[in-house]
């Protein structure tokens, strides 16, 4: 039944009107919750065509979902063979994948019609493919049923072959979580997950992120907001005719605008964005879409200076 737009100010109102909505359950709780804060990105003006790459895990199968080829690899990459014939087919298709990635490559780089479908026949031949390797043969056909997100580039030549660069990004932050643990408390998570978001933008943004603290903290303000950056990169890449991938370096991780708010078991995710009129948001498998947050950070972290 439809409620028409609702106006949910904080955690506790929005328990409150899911009780009334007699929705309880821990499971209906958390999807109704992740479907009202997708439906709030969108209401703040993100386009509906945003394109996400991720490594095949289901919380990340929203708006234009792309799969990642070196995770798709990796699955091949796994498989051991228990004798000549199925290593030698193995091996056939680990380079028959790595010759159409490269093929992929060069239709970003100078997309055309002839190529395309040149490529979208390349694949099924590989993945339709019968081996004498049963569990290869498996993999296979699991691969193939995810054409469509694999082959989206052919659609998007915007976006990327794969999500290094979240995983790079979110590196720091899973190897201080090997080290050390998780923090104690909800807040101390979001004071790690808005910090460590900043220095990755202003890292991204060539800004040094000692000099930010320093001038945000004096009050000058003489660094402008990191969100008027991020578009003005965004534009200048775009006046000057770059592709998106040329160089995606911007990562839209303003004052945490990603974060595990309604589920403090789930991770955060440091996001990269890559500047186009349409964006592609790279996910790491360690992250989680779950909230928005506008880049003004007072609203939800406090009063202070902007970011």
């Amino acid at each position: 039944e439809a409620v028409g737009d609702l106006i949910i100010d904080g955690d506790e109102a929005w328990a409150q009107k899911l009780r009334e909505m007699g929705i309880t359950r821990k499971s209906h709780v958390k999807k109704v919750t992740e479907g009202a804060l997708l439906g709030s990105i969108l209401s703040h003006g993100i386009n509906p065509n945003l394109a996400i790459v991720s490594d095949d895990a289901g919380q990340f199968n929203v708006l234009l979902h792309a799969l990642c080829w070196i995770h798709a690899e990796r699955l091949l990459a796994k498989l051991t063979g228990f004798n000549d014939e199925q290593l030698a087919a193995l091996e056939q298709k680990r380079t028959q994948v790595w010759d159409l990635y490269r093929c992929l490559k060069i239709y970003k780089t100078n997309p055309s019609q002839q190529l395309k479908a040149e490529i979208a026949q390349r694949f099924d031949s590989i993945f339709r493919d019968k081996t004498c390797f049963a569990t290869l043969n498996s993999l296979l056909t699991r691969l193939h049923r995810n054409k469509a997100e694999l082959l989206l580039v052919l659609e998007r030549p915007d976006i990327p072959l794969h999500n290094n660069l979240s995983e790079n990004d979110i590196r720091e932050y899973v190897t201080r979580r090997k080290r050390s643990g998780s923090t104690r408390s909800d807040l101390g998570r979001r004071c790690r997950d808005t910090f460590a978001s900043l220095k990755k933008t202003c890292r991204k943004l060539g800004i040094s992120f000692w000099r930010y603290l320093q001038d945000r903290n004096s009050g000058s303000n003489t660094i402008p907001q990191l969100s008027d950056l991020v578009r003005q990169r965004a534009v200048g890449a775009k006046t000057q005719g770059k592709r998106a991938i040329a160089k995606p370096r911007v990562c839209d991780t303003l004052s945490g605008c990603f974060s595990s708010r309604s589920d403090p078991g789930l991770r955060p995710g440091l996001v990269c964005w890559s500047p186009s009129g349409t964006g592609t948001i790279l996910l790491a498998c360690h992250g989680f879409l779950s909230s928005y947050r506008n880049s003004n950070c007072s609203k939800n972290y406090g009063k202070g200076p902007p970011l």
